[in-house]
């Protein structure tokens, strides 16, 4: 999703009402998270095969991001 994409989704909405980030608590039962948002930030990530997504890029070694290219993005957290 791209900034543009979020600021258009979220136009619709009430300005006063709060915005929670969703997550899974891993646990038994499957439950789902909704936690504050902390922080909006730029970061680096780079998509590892391990996870099969992204993960941030810091504590790579260069060697690494020549066959998994970084790139910089918003992070919700």
């Amino acid at each position: 999703m791209k900034v543009h994409e979020l600021i258009e989704r979220l136009k619709d909405f009430d300005n006063d009402m709060e915005v929670m980030f969703e997550h899974p608590a891993h646990d038994y039962w499957r439950t789902v998270l909704a936690s504050d948002i902390l922080r909006v930030e730029e970061n680096t990530v780079r998509y590892a095969e391990y996870h099969r997504q992204h993960v941030l890029a810091e504590g790579y070694d260069e060697d690494e991001e020549a066959s998994d290219p970084r790139k910089e993005v918003v992070l919700i957290g």
